[in-house]
């Protein structure tokens, strides 16, 4: 029996849908700030959450292997992530 999608993921697989099919037609630099701002209104959040996670071990598996096996390292760039979207986010 599979399990139902929770109304977070939901609503963030919506988000990024809506994000993905804007970037087809951001064109203007107006459109495309915008297409940004939504995209770091989605992923802001008070603590890191899997999404955060992946994209840290994502750039890590680009740039130092060794670095993903190191929980603490990934849990920091993790907290840092967070830390930069909602600066950018305020910023914007």
């Amino acid at each position: 029996m599979s399990t139902p999608f929770s109304e977070q993921a939901m609503i963030l697989a919506c988000r990024f849908s809506t994000i993905e099919n804007g970037v087809k037609n951001a064109n203007k630099p107006h459109t495309f700030c915008q297409l940004l701002k939504n995209f770091l209104e989605t992923i802001r959040s008070e603590n890191p959450t899997t999404l955060h996670y992946d994209i840290v071990k994502t750039a890590l598996n680009h740039l130092d292997k060794a670095a993903l096996k190191n929980e603490q390292a990934v849990d920091m760039l993790a907290r840092e992530l967070v830390k930069a979207c909602f600066i950018l986010d305020e910023q914007l």
